[in-house]
């Protein structure tokens, strides 16, 4: 990255050039770099690790002020928030099949709360709506999906990381066809349980 001062005879720019160079601003500094064109393969692993950080907010609400603050003590002198501590150590925990830490004081990942009750997709349009009951032991449910079966329930096939006590959540325009999906529940800890079983829906 290179800093300029008054870019192209102007007091600022912005935008491309002849599709070689781009001229922006970095929190309030002018700088000009080559061009990029950014790749988005949609792999599994890439799609699971969005999934995850999509579900993160809700859950951060989820823990409640008492939780929080022991996130934002743990950081000590990284100079990053709580919630990113609770992300970075959230999406590790996807990656090797469990689920958000919803308890900063408990690492142990051994909370095993029983799977969800009555798991169901039914197609809403383009979208399937998925419902399940709610596990009084549960903090967070985890949605698999694939266009196949069986599902192997892990990262690559992760679709959403949310509320256990939601008890619906959407999966907008999955496409035609007939679409699977499995269900786990997740402790507060980040400690997973049994898989509800396999279950389908067709969009037509």
């Amino acid at each position: 990255m290179v800093k300029v001062t008054a870019p192209m005879m102007s007091l600022a720019a912005s935008g491309t050039l002849a599709k070689a160079i781009t001229f922006s601003t970095w929190k309030g500094r002018p700088y000009v770099r080559t061009r990029v064109i950014p790749s988005n393969p949609q792999t599994g692993l890439q799609v699971g690790m969005r999934a995850g950080i999509s579900g993160a907010p809700a859950l951060w609400i989820l823990m409640g002020s008492g939780a929080r603050a022991l996130w934002n003590a743990a950081v000590g002198t990284e100079g990053i928030s709580g919630f990113n501590l609770f992300c970075r150590v959230g999406q590790k925990n996807l990656r090797n099949d469990y689920s958000y830490n919803l308890d900063s004081a408990d690492m142990t990942l051994t909370d095993a709360p029983a799977a969800p009750g009555d798991a169901a997709g039914v197609q809403d349009g383009t979208d399937v709506h998925i419902t399940w009951s709610l596990v009084a032991a549960a903090s967070t449910l985890l949605i698999f999906h694939s266009t196949a079966t069986p599902i192997t329930a892990g990262i690559s096939n992760l679709l959403a990381v949310v509320r256990n006590d939601s008890e619906t959540y959407t999966h907008r325009n999955p496409g035609v066809g007939t679409h699977y999906y499995d269900v786990r529940s997740g402790g507060l800890d980040g400690g997973v349980g049994a898989l509800e079983g396999e279950f389908s829906a067709v969009v037509a």
